[in-house]
């Protein structure tokens, strides 16, 4: 289970790991993850914490919704209400890349743009697990068709690095311009030869 694998091993060494974790969601500490997407189309993640009857509380990205559920929690796709059996992969807490959109450091955030855990944990009553899992499956299953649960990789640190490359790319893009703009507003000095031809 997940307190054994936190009790054994460093976070670092336990992501990608497979995990079961039982327990109650607590949908009223629910956030939702912006700017993800889902065959193109823009959305969220939702992240509801699960606390574990081990004593554990571990977040659970449950999977993708449409931009028009953005309000949590989301009436439309409510976890479980009982007992829930999550099987899971552990994730490590993310950080935003020094270049892109970054979380208010203060406030009690709905939305945000990334699973930082230290983030989230100062606006839980919950003690957080050092992790955060992507759910594989759940016993018992979601009642709709909401969330999509998350295809596995899509969460890779190379999305990350994307957004970071997008991100350092719009600011590349954005200096040689406004260099290329400097030295054309420059004034040329021509030489005698350049004003001979002008002439």
């Amino acid at each position: 289970g997940l307190g054994e694998i936190l009790a054994d091993t460093l976070p670092e060494e336990a992501e990608y790991r497979p995990v079961v974790a039982a327990g109650s969601y607590d949908i009223d500490g629910e956030i939702l993850i912006r700017s993800r997407t889902y065959n193109g189309e823009a959305g969220f993640h939702v992240v509801t914490p699960l606390v574990t009857e081990g004593g554990v509380t571990v977040l659970v990205n449950r999977g993708w919704v449409p931009l028009e559920f953005n309000q949590p929690p989301v009436g439309s796709a409510l976890p479980p209400a009982d007992r829930t059996q999550v099987t899971g992969t552990i994730r490590g807490s993310q950080v935003a890349p020094s270049l892109g959109p970054r979380d208010p450091s203060d406030g009690d955030l709905e939305r945000m743009y990334w699973v930082d855990i230290p983030r989230i944990q100062q606006q839980s009553p919950h003690t957080l697990a050092p992790v955060y899992l992507e759910l594989v499956s759940q016993v018992p299953g979601q009642a709709g068709s909401w969330p999509v649960p998350v295809p596995a990789g899509e969460l890779s640190e190379g999305s990350h690095l994307a957004y970071a490359i997008q991100w350092f790319a719009f600011t590349l893009i954005g200096l040689v311009g406004y260099t290329a703009l400097l030295r054309r507003s420059k004034p040329r000095r021509g030489g005698v030869g350049e004003s001979a031809g002008d002439l």
